[in-house]
């Protein structure tokens, strides 16, 4: 009986050390670019809390401002604008925003590191 109940939690410990979650770190500052290459909408989140969303065809355009993250929402706050969307990272370089609010901005971005 002894060596019936070693046995079993031997096997549980060595079940539970190798089914440890992987960890990401979730980095959501650099540069993210559409993952089509349809048009060439990009967003450059910097490490000062300023960013910068723009389309470069067919007439560039670009929006500036300072962003908060956190609780997997980011809000871009630009002078005429406060976006915010819901964040889901799919690996280390790909996102998916949800917009939350309703503006003028794209409701749904499917991005990649750049």
């Amino acid at each position: 009986m002894k060596r019936l109940l070693i046995a079993a939690l031997l096997s549980l410990s060595i079940i539970s050390c190798s089914e440890e979650p992987e960890l990401h770190i979730e980095n959501i500052e650099g540069k993210w670019v559409l993952d089509h290459s349809s048009t060439s909408l990009y967003i450059d989140l910097k490490s000062d809390a300023s960013f910068e969303m723009g389309v470069e065809v067919p007439n560039p355009r670009v929006l500036r401002g300072m962003y908060s993250y956190g609780d997997y929402l980011l809000t871009l706050r630009s002078t005429n604008i406060e976006a915010i969307y819901g964040v889901t990272f799919v690996s280390d370089d790909e996102i998916i925003l949800d917009e939350v609010s309703k503006t003028e901005l794209p409701n749904k971005l499917n991005l990649i590191r750049e």
